[in-house]
């Protein structure tokens, strides 16, 4: 049993990390060093010569060294373990790399986007990545979904008024007068239209930045069986809309049948492309060009074009999945 736990099955020296290696040393050197002041023990006094007292102490000796020489051999084993993990890890070859995997649009891709569609702006934001990886994840619960949600479309809302025209203005401080910075337009300037429901999640945001600032409704709905078309069933706009600059809202884009309608209804009202901004915080190319084909004027601020709409689903990929379900924790 004692050598059992002590042999070790021959390994590659080269196969080894150093840091593993390190540790085996030390371990076998320990375990010589305490070898050594047990024989010398046994040996020089004559106490532990008495045959009873010898096998009941070596028992229990036995017993106390072999857990111990277990545990350490464990040990050993599982450092070396991570390190293996840790040099598979760092080539790409882990179990969690090798699944297949979406492929986001390269940089290269997304500057052709842009190109393409020259009034788009895809927010860089150094957070926007980690939280749009929390939404995606299928195990993020409601209570996560929402939190990681507002706080995308905060910083979307913040990104779009940090592109609008600024105003100087002397201001007075605690130790004397300078000139400050604020948004040329006032609260009640602009007017946020949300596609019900889904686009009601930014109201908390965008209120807390701008208190006064005016809200309309659109409710449609996408077709179930032919998702490429929309159905329009109520609206609710200020009656000035058309002197405003108007933030149209929906946090999805896969074929456009929603928002296409949404910004047929505005130019109904009297808006004109020219004064709305769609905001939403994933979109796709297809949805893109069917939006621009029938609104070029329109400008787009999102976090991220994905690279795959579904078929024939006709959803976006990885996407969020049904973010209005997940977002409000309904089926």
């Amino acid at each position: 049993f004692f050598f059992l736990m002590i042999r070790r099955p021959p390994r590659s020296t080269q196969s080894r990390s150093s840091a593993a290696s390190d540790v085996y040393k030390r371990q076998v050197s320990t375990q010589s060093t305490w070898g050594m002041y047990l024989r010398r023990i046994f040996a020089g006094n004559p106490f532990f010569r008495r045959v009873p007292l010898q096998k009941s102490l070596f028992r229990g000796l036995g017993a106390a060294l072999g857990v111990s020489l277990l545990s350490l051999a464990l040990r050993d084993n599982r450092i070396y373990a991570d390190t293996e993990e840790n040099n598979v890890n760092h080539h790409g070859n882990d179990k969690n790399q090798a699944k297949e995997c979406y492929q986001f649009l390269s940089k290269e891709q997304l500057e052709e986007v842009k190109k393409q569609f020259p009034k788009l702006r895809i927010v860089d934001h150094p957070m926007l990545e980690v939280h749009l990886s929390r939404l995606r994840d299928k195990l993020t619960n409601s209570a996560e979904f929402r939190r990681f949600s507002d706080r995308i479309v905060a910083i979307l809302f913040e990104d779009f008024f940090a592109h609008e025209q600024k105003a100087v203005k002397v201001l007075e401080s605690p130790m004397g007068y300078f000139q400050g910075v604020e948004l040329a337009l006032k609260d009640q300037d602009y007017c946020i239209v949300t596609v019900l429901r889904s686009g009601d999640v930014c109201i908390s945001e965008v209120i807390r930045a701008m208190p006064n600032i005016p809200v309309g409704k659109l409710l449609i709905q996408r077709d179930e069986e032919k998702p490429e078309e929309a159905h329009y069933f109520y609206k609710k706009l200020p009656k000035d809309i058309t002197s405003k600059r108007v933030i149209l809202f929906d946090p999805m884009l896969a074929t456009g049948g929603s928002v296409v309608v949404a910004l047929d209804i505005l130019n109904k009202a009297g808006v004109r492309d020219e004064n709305i901004t769609f905001i939403n915080i994933v979109a796709c190319r297809e949805g893109l060009a069917r939006l621009y084909s029938q609104h070029p004027n329109v400008h787009v601020f999102t976090a991220s074009v994905d690279p795959v709409l579904t078929r024939p689903s006709r959803f976006l990929a990885p996407g969020l999945g049904d973010f209005g379900d997940r977002y409000f924790g309904t089926n």
